[in-house]
């Protein structure tokens, strides 16, 4: 099975439109593939670095950043591929707005599509030891609804 990366939801968007032309137009058969979506990745999301800050705000994490524009829009592209198809969300940084985090990825877990969440751990490094497990546990949860461990919910 072959994994396309994508930094970028246009690109995912033109990859979309350009594989069912292709597969439609010549085979009729539709391949499974697996999309590994770069969330929050430098050259798509300039404010991604201040995600990084493991900071009090008055307002959700990211909200200054447009962070859920960002992340609306991923989803909008995804909901414009084949749900026969695995969906990697990679975050390349740290995002807790984990109530609109759910609800905006509903209509992907409600499509159907195979989804799992992994971390840039690299660009988690400001967020306290005690609470990185907490932070990527809750994020997949929130997207994929996976039940939560014990271990994670430790602190």
């Amino acid at each position: 099975m072959e994994t396309f990366q994508f930094n970028s939801s246009s690109t995912l968007r033109l990859f979309a439109e350009l594989f069912y032309t292709h597969f439609e137009n010549y085979s009729g058969f539709m391949p499974r593939v697996d999309a590994k979506i770069l969330v929050f990745e430098s050259a798509s999301f300039p404010g991604a670095p201040v995600l990084n800050r493991w900071n009090r705000t008055d307002q959700a994490h990211g909200d200054y950043t447009n962070a859920h524009d960002h992340v609306e829009d991923w989803v909008d592209a995804v909901l414009n591929v084949s749900t026969d198809m695995g969906i990697e969300l990679h975050f390349c940084r740290p995002w807790r707005n984990f109530g609109y985090l759910s609800g905006v990825t509903a209509p992907l877990r409600d499509a159907g599509y195979d989804l799992s969440v992994t971390w840039h751990e690299i660009n988690c490094l400001q967020v306290p030891d005690q609470f990185s497990s907490f932070l990527m546990a809750m994020a997949a949860r929130s997207i994929t609804r996976e039940q939560l461990d014990d271990t994670d919910l430790q602190f």
